[in-house]
């Protein structure tokens, strides 16, 4: 065989070798695992399909999508949602892999809390009805992920993550009352009433162990700015003697922008009339004549440490921490520099 029929041959071989290990590197177990693990779990459906989405759990939550966003169907009433978290629930689905197939035997659907009685369930709809996933969410994964299952099949497939259900409304609400204030908003004025419902909290003179001196005097005042050829400093209205220090003036109107509820409540006649007669109130006025107001209500008797408040960039009520309350309800003195 001359020299040039040996080099053939030579690489003949080579590229069959060559072939041959692309080949076993493809089709090795752990290659298709991997591949595996790398498959989204939901195929063909895109975000901006998304119309509707159902969760059911211990109970069934509705969001609804409409012109201005993503809105919470609660009794009969569409409440607007915060939409980051609708969107950022549909992104982590559509994100969810294949990690591995478990099972396919629909007699094991319970022990993985996959079966219709113990998972719960996801559905998300198209404008036209159309369902584009249905899936239910089992227990946590051994290892990481979780067990989940495609409504319609056997399989149970372990997933890449966890998904986070909730079916309470707090988790898809803006609890923030005032997001829409901007925090350098230029305030011109600060209204603050307590009817002496929150009373003041303060030791007697007889020492640190001595009882709680409790101070319901009502108060009803207003703060303003005022500007010299020196400084721009806060006093009250009517006291300009009064100097505020700057920074608990502002450390209260940051408290007011970023004043949020713990949970929405449907209102009642009773939550109605609380609110039309309120316990303590704080107005912020900006320069622009814009007003942004809270309303703080009694609780319910059930409620020790918690309020009713509405504010004036919501139609809804909602139930308030006192110790966020009392970021806000300052008697005068409490503003001042010690």
């Amino acid at each position: 065989m001359d020299f040039k029929s040996k080099v053939l041959v030579l690489s003949s071989t080579l590229l069959g070798l060559i072939i041959l290990l692309v080949m076993g590197s493809l089709f090795s177990a752990q290659s298709v695992r991997t591949r595996e693990a790398e498959t989204p779990l939901i195929t063909g459906v895109s975000k901006i399909q998304a119309q509707k989405l159902v969760i059911t759990a211990q109970d069934s939550l509705s969001l609804v999508k409409g012109d201005l966003g993503w809105n919470l169907l609660l009794n009969g009433e569409m409440i607007p949602t915060a939409q980051s978290k609708v969107e950022d629930f549909i992104d982590n689905i559509l994100r969810l892999k294949r990690f591995a197939v478990v099972s396919s035997d629909p007699q094991k659907h319970a022990s993985f809390a996959v079966d219709e009685s113990t998972a719960s369930r996801v559905q998300v709809f198209a404008a036209n009805g159309k369902t584009l996933i249905d899936i239910y969410l089992g227990k946590a994964a051994v290892g990481s992920g979780q067990y989940i299952r495609l409504a319609g099949t056997d399989e149970v497939i372990q997933t890449d993550v966890q998904l986070f259900i909730s079916t309470l409304v707090k988790d898809w609400i803006d609890l923030n009352l005032f997001s829409t204030v901007r925090h350098d908003a230029p305030i011109s004025s600060i209204q603050i009433k307590n009817t002496g419902f929150f009373p003041d909290m303060g030791k007697t003179e007889e020492g640190a162990d001595a009882a709680l001196k409790i101070d319901k005097t009502p108060y009803d005042y207003t703060i303003v700015i005022n500007e010299s050829a020196e400084s721009i400093y806060w006093t009250i209205q009517g006291r300009t003697g009064m100097v505020l220090s700057t920074s608990k003036v502002e450390s209260l109107i940051n408290n007011f922008i970023e004043f949020s509820a713990e949970d929405l409540v449907l209102a009642s006649d009773e939550i109605i009339s609380r609110l039309q007669n309120p316990s303590a109130s704080i107005v912020l006025t900006t320069e622009d004549g814009l007003r942004y107001s809270l309303l703080i209500g009694s609780g319910p008797p059930t409620e020790d440490f918690r309020y009713y408040v509405r504010g004036s960039e919501s139609t809804y009520s909602y139930m308030a921490s006192e110790w966020n309350i009392m970021q806000l309800i300052k008697r005068p003195d409490e503003l001042v520099e010690p």
